[in-house]
């Protein structure tokens, strides 16, 4: 499928490196793909994990990354970013000064703080970092309910409870935030705030369950962003991806199931 002569999407991730593929920027790269987005990556950590949990991670330096960062943004131009991984209080830092510098026109963060079997994925210096001097750079922030909680010092249980959620955490950047209600007792809800409206998108709960959803999610936004739609249907075009990936997903080790993110290739093209 074409993008009408269009030129074709450039999307880049910023992440760890999953050598899974199940997350990370593999996955992130994967996911692009799926979009018909050309992929770019940049490195923040080197993670040593498989598919039941991460054992270790090691930062790259921030130097590096900006180098990797600037090499990129002079030689091609960019349509959608989006952040996973950042590692160190460093290596925001240099996201920030790569994000003031460049101002690509979408930027999704998905704020992660713990992998799924409870690897620290950030230092915890970096916390507020993230949220005073990122934060307010992004179009969007992804945080899951845990995230979320963490993020404000507060526990969110409920949808009243991520309404509240959405609103502090807009007020404090002045960025769109979608909360996603995975780990709801209901149906998996996820709210969105711009500012004004709330905006609700669930699914049916499914007892599939599979590593990097969340990465999945965030960049698949990104590339709709990318593409060409809007925000809502970005994020309603996302999480049917994820529905469909999730419904076809591969065991390939002894851990967790990895999404099949090529089970739809093609289908969220934007053809307008």
């Amino acid at each position: 499928m074409t993008l009408n002569n269009k030129k074709q999407p450039v999307t880049l991730t910023i992440a760890g490196f999953d050598p899974t593929a199940g997350a990370g920027v593999l996955a992130d790269i994967k996911t692009f793909a799926a979009f018909n987005c050309y992929a770019l990556a940049v490195a923040t950590a080197i993670t040593v994990q498989d598919t039941a949990k991460v054992y270790a991670s090691t930062s790259l330096s921030a130097d590096l990354v900006t180098d990797q960062l600037q090499a990129l943004c002079q030689d091609i131009p960019i349509d959608a970013v989006k952040i996973g991984m950042l590692a160190s209080e460093e290596i925001v830092l240099a996201i920030v000064d790569f994000l003031e510098s460049y101002q690509p026109k979408f930027v999704v963060l998905d704020p992660l703080l713990y992998s799924t079997s409870g690897y620290p994925l950030l230092n915890p210096s970096a916390k507020n970092i993230v949220i005073n001097k990122l934060f307010p750079l992004v179009t969007l922030l992804t945080p899951n309910l845990i995230e979320a909680s963490l993020l404000l010092g507060e526990e969110i249980q409920d949808l009243e409870q991520m309404k509240i959620a959405a609103r502090k955490l807009y007020n404090s950047c002045h960025s769109a935030v979608l909360i996603k209600g995975g780990h709801l007792t209901q149906d998996a809800i996820d709210l969105l705030y711009e500012g004004t409206n709330y905006q609700t998108f669930s699914a049916p709960r499914t007892d599939i369950s599979a590593h990097g959803t969340g990465c999945a999610l965030s960049s698949a936004i990104a590339a709709g962003l990318a593409c060409g739609n809007g925000l809502i249907k970005s994020v309603e075009n996302a999480k049917e991806f994820i529905s469909k990936a999730l419904k076809n997903t591969k065991k390939v080790g002894q851990g967790a199931n990895l999404l099949n993110h090529f089970c739809n290739f093609g289908a969220y093209v934007n053809e307008h």
